[in-house]
């Protein structure tokens, strides 16, 4: 079963590509990343969320990437509380970059 995973800490340039990137060089693939927007101005709000494979590459993306540093700035990945998973894992994400729209 797919995992959701958050990721925080965003510089305002940084692209869902970006983040795409820096999971599979270590390792993780995500199926899914959706950067977060504020829906008046269209900014990015610095933070997203990856969806990985399962909890076990959750884990691990968690533990490899927790600090790591994307476009100058420290990530922050963290487990999507129940919160975040009910209001973004029920939405069809698809393989591109929807935070581009």
């Amino acid at each position: 079963m797919a995992a959701l995973v958050y990721i925080g800490n965003l510089g305002p340039q940084t692209s869902s590509d970006d983040i795409r990137e820096a999971f599979s060089a270590a390792g993780h693939a995500p199926r899914a990343v959706k950067l977060v927007r504020d829906p008046v101005t269209g900014r990015r709000r610095g933070f997203g969320y990856v969806e990985l494979e399962d909890e076990h590459a959750a884990a691990a993306a968690m533990e490899s990437l927790n600090g790591a540093s994307v476009a100058g700035r420290r990530l922050s990945v963290e487990p999507a509380t129940s919160h975040q998973r009910s209001r973004f894992i029920g939405e069809r994400w698809e393989s591109a970059d929807t935070s581009e729209r």
